[in-house]
Parts: structure tokens; sequence; C-alpha cells
């Protein structure tokens, strides 16, 4: 079964529109065993996928701890 690409959330205020990155500089150092991650969240953001009409309002709950100084 082939991946469907997700879109990154949009997210608008008084200065304009901001759209969030996929978090893969965060994805690649989880992978590489430089920090611990665990999230539940929904669309493109890393974590446990919460079903669509769980908390449809909030895009991810996360937390995570890095294993040296981070930049």
């Amino acid at each position: 079964m082939a991946k469907t690409k997700q879109k990154s959330a949009i997210f608008y205020d008084v200065d304009g529109t901001h759209k969030a990155d996929t978090c893969e500089n965060l994805k690649a150092a989880k992978k590489r065993g430089e920090l611990f991650h665990s999230a539940f969240a929904h669309g493109c953001y890393p974590g446990v996928k919460m079903p669509p009409k769980m908390l449809p309002e909030l895009c991810v709950a996360c937390v995570w701890d890095a294993n040296k100084d981070q930049s």
C-alpha cells in the first residue's frame, strides 16, 4: 500500500500565514538514536496517529529528550 503525502499544517495570525514543517530534522535525530521522542499526532507530525475525530483542533502533543546539546 502506497503512503499518501501529508500536507503541512497552515496557521494564521495578525502577521500573516505560517506553514508548519514536517519535523524531518526531529525524525532523523530520532532515527539516529540522538533523542527520545513520544507523541500523539494528526497529519504530517511524527508520533502515534490519533483518529481524525479525536481532538481535531490539536495537531500534536509530544515530548522529546535529547541526549546531547541541541543547536
